[in-house]
């Protein structure tokens, strides 16, 4: 994808962060190794991570498991804008690694949706299609640059 495709907020990481997201339905996600790499940079730009979920992604379905997401609180009154990216950020990363430690993706999804349910039974490694959506805030970053 082409950098003036990014959504501006996105357009401030560099290639080799941004090499690492995919575009589908309208928004931005990247796959489970490449999430706290990720988040990690946002501290540098700096920019707040508002949160996010998780998505079986298909070319014919998406199946959102809405209910594991991974959202920050939000901005606190007088939190500067650098504590309020990196408690985000921080926050967004916390709870993504308890998620990623304590569920069980494969029951989750075949319990929740009857398209993932099939395509387990028949054989198919879903894993490959869990992807985690990633919302991002610059709105003030530019007044720290």
């Amino acid at each position: 994808m082409d950098i003036n495709e990014y959504s501006s907020e996105l357009k401030r990481f560099p290639e080799k962060i941004l090499n690492k997201l995919e575009y589908h339905s309208n928004e931005y996600c990247c796959c489970q190794q490449d999430f706290v790499e990720i988040l990690t940079y946002a501290k540098n730009v700096p920019m707040a991570c508002i949160g996010g979920q998780i998505q079986y992604q298909f070319d014919d379905a998406t199946c959102e498991l809405y209910w594991k997401n991974y959202e920050s609180a939000e901005r606190k009154q007088n939190e500067n804008w650098i504590d309020y990216c990196n408690r985000t950020v921080d926050e967004c990363i916390k709870i993504f690694n308890v998620i990623i430690s304590t569920v069980d993706f494969n029951e989750e999804a075949k319990n929740s949706f009857e398209y993932l349910k099939k395509k387990i039974e028949a054989g198919y490694d879903i894993e490959k299609n869990k992807m985690f959506m990633l919302y991002f805030d610059d709105s003030e970053t530019d007044n720290y640059k």
